[in-house]
């Protein structure tokens, strides 16, 4: 990236923001329905926060009529915000389509994606326990609490670039 000119590193902006969402969708532990819930819900009650939801590695399950007869009952689905992705490498991803990266597991709390986007200085609303002294920790399945670690992370991500990079060393 940067020898095309790229820098692939966090940079500052403001809103509306790009949320990114990198789980796999192989199996329910790391599967994009939480993030799209708390997406949902930040998009009801703050919609001028989010540009888009861009939700990655879908090509296998996109076309399924059980998914999309859930997904086509949220707000950010018919309102056209929120896309389904194929898969591409993450750094490149982060770099040209995301501001905040949202995710969510089950039983499965170290993931290298969470590593990638910290180290690259995204913020990353998360709830994997063991790595919850880095990014916006919400506790297990709780969409209220994501909900609001999103929406803080969306506007105060930015105010907090110094403090964030500390902690997250």
């Amino acid at each position: 990236l940067k020898n095309q000119g790229k820098n692939p590193y966090y940079k500052p902006n403001s809103l509306p923001k790009k949320i990114s969402v990198f789980e796999p969708n192989v199996n329910v532990y790391k599967f994009l329905m939480y993030p799209m819930l708390i997406s949902e819900d930040v998009y009801r009650e703050r919609p001028e926060l989010i540009n888009s939801v861009k939700i990655t590695n879908t090509q296998n399950i996109r076309d399924k009529k059980e998914l999309i007869t859930i997904l086509t009952h949220l707000n950010i689905v018919k309102d056209k915000k929120a896309t389904f992705e194929n898969r591409f490498p993450m750094a490149w991803f982060l770099c040209e389509h995301t501001d905040v990266v949202l995710a969510h597991q089950w039983e499965n709390p170290l993931n290298y994606a969470y590593l990638d986007a910290v180290y690259m200085g995204y913020p990353i609303v998360h709830n994997a326990h063991l790595f919850k002294d880095a990014g916006y920790y919400y506790k297990g399945f709780n969409v209220e609490q994501g909900k609001e670690q999103l929406i803080y992370a969306m506007t105060e991500h930015d105010n907090n670039l110094e403090e964030y990079e500390k902690k997250s060393k």
